[in-house]
């Protein structure tokens, strides 16, 4: 009878092993399920195969700022004539605007230009413009643009130009401006065309 006691002791002893054993497998296998389902440490649910999010960081603008500065007003800018370059029945003078005021300004475009009599009539009629194209000039105080004015030799058959006209002014506009600039001259007008302004 004692012989038979071990034998059912150590069959109890491997039941009871195998019982543990098969929890213990049944808690292993109930992990891996359910991270398959996307159980955080949370406990919140996550899409399968869905990226984490990530919260969203200031990224530096690459988009160029506008220029601030104003317009150049009539009132911010100086008019002056440089040289006067002559070819086979044509001259070409060169002039500027100076940006006089206290801060940057910009313009853009074609100056309104006329010769003007000594009664202040425009001779024959303001300068045509050349058709080029321009661009936006930035000036800081001090700087100045520039633009070219063309007039043709007068005394040429066939221009319908007078060399009886004599200037006593030059008229500019600047681009945009309603309000002119002037400055003694003696420039001569015969069919005049002016180019835009541009940086000098």
């Amino acid at each position: 009878m004692r012989a038979s006691g071990p034998t059912v002791a150590g069959t109890c002893l491997v039941l009871v092993l195998a019982g543990c054993g098969s929890r213990t497998a049944s808690q292993a296998s109930g992990t891996p399920q359910a991270a398959s389902r996307g159980v955080s440490h949370t406990g919140t649910v996550a899409t399968a195969g869905a990226t984490p999010a990530r919260s969203a960081s200031p990224q530096p603008s690459t988009t160029p700022r506008a220029s601030t500065a104003p317009t150049c007003t009539s009132a911010r800018l100086s008019l002056s004539q440089g040289s006067v370059d002559g070819t086979a029945g044509s001259s070409y003078a060169t002039y500027y605007l100076r940006n006089v005021g206290p801060g940057g300004c910009v313009m853009s475009g074609y100056p309104g230009f006329a010769l003007l009599s000594a009664n202040g009539e425009v001779i024959q009629h303001p300068a045509t413009r050349t058709g080029q194209p321009y661009r936006v000039v930035i000036l800081a105080p001090g700087q100045r643009a520039r633009f070219v004015v063309r007039t043709l030799d007068a005394s040429i058959p066939g221009t319908g130009c007078s060399t009886g006209w004599k200037t006593t002014t030059v008229q500019v506009y600047p681009p945009g401006q309603r309000v002119a600039l002037r400055q003694p001259s003696n420039l001569p007008a015969c069919d005049l065309s002016v180019s835009p302004t541009s940086a000098t």
